[in-house]
């Protein structure tokens, strides 16, 4: 019989593809497979000497490029870890979508209401311009 890769490899996986940092990344998380085993951001930059921030950019990355099954959690235990079941990637993939979602409400509505503001000051621009 054949073995399946696990849910956080992709099909045709390639290591080597991988930067030395983000060799050394997929090093570690392969020790925190499934939420259960989730690591803590700031203890996985600390590992790899490295920020917070560089830390998140180098998961994006592997995430969006490589495919990689990488996901957060604010649910304790809290942290970053490699995806082990389907319905751990379905909870991960919906939390992302609402906050995907939350953030496109917020982007509409800051439009809508400072363009309404902008088009307030020009009519009242333009209307100072006709008493003169």
């Amino acid at each position: 019989f054949f073995k399946t890769p696990p849910r956080w490899r992709p099909e045709g996986f390639d290591a080597s593809r991988l930067t030395p940092i983000e060799g050394a990344t997929l090093s570690i998380l392969r020790y925190h497979v499934g939420h259960a085993r989730a690591l803590v951001e700031e203890e996985l930059a600390a590992a790899l000497k490295i920020t917070d921030r560089k830390l998140r950019a180098i998961l994006k990355h592997m995430s969006e490029t490589h495919d990689i099954g990488i996901c957060s959690t604010s649910t304790k235990p809290c942290g970053v870890y490699l995806v082990e079941t389907l319905e751990e990637e379905e909870d991960y993939l919906k939390r992302e979508t609402g906050r995907a979602l939350s953030i496109l409400k917020r982007v509409a509505r800051h439009k809508r209401s400072h363009y309404a503001i902008l088009a307030g000051q020009i009519v009242m621009q333009m209307e100072e311009g006709d008493r003169r």
